[in-house]
């Protein structure tokens, strides 16, 4: 298309009568908004997010609690599993608690600060089978102190395994 072709549309095109325009103001048409119009909204959104902002917050750091308490839980589980395979080794180490303990804390030393709290126990279940039984104690204290969120959470975990004579 060549600029005259252009320029041509272009003056095709009819001009809207300004006094049309002054007629439909005059004759109490609304007037199209205006600036102020758009600052309240900007406010509105402002004072929405200042308002859910603490909300959002609350709910992220419950969340990164409970991903601390999970990962605890199952911290605990693998060192139990540890001390129990340690004691179902044989029977002499199925006895020797303090092997037990120092199989579990090797496995898990701390878990987040605190060492967990063993105990094992051993006996012979209904068929005849001798087992030994590891508890692995953790307490878990919350970062987060809110009323609805206990101030600390007891986890145990226990695994029983058959010894091997």
């Amino acid at each position: 298309m060549t600029d005259t072709a252009a320029r041509t549309r272009r003056e095709r095109r009819p001009l809207p009568d300004a006094a049309l325009f002054a007629d439909l103001f005059a004759a109490g048409a609304p007037s199209p908004p205006e600036q102020p119009r758009r600052r309240s909204r900007r406010a509105q959104s402002l004072v929405e997010f200042a308002l859910l902002a603490p909300v959002l917050a609350l709910i992220l750091a419950i969340s990164a609690d409970f991903g601390r308490a999970l990962t605890a839980y199952i911290a605990i589980s693998g060192a139990a599993r540890e001390g129990a395979t340690f004691g179902a080794d044989s029977l002499t180490n199925s006895t020797n608690t303090s092997g037990i303990s120092a199989a579990v804390l090797a496995d898990t030393p701390t878990i987040w600060g605190v060492a967990p709290v063993v105990s094992s126990t051993t006996g012979t279940d209904s068929y005849g089978y001798r087992y030994v039984q590891v508890t692995v104690n953790y307490t878990f204290t919350p970062l987060l102190q809110v009323p609805p969120i206990p101030s600390s959470v007891a986890m145990s975990r226990v695994v029983r395994m058959r010894v091997i004579n």
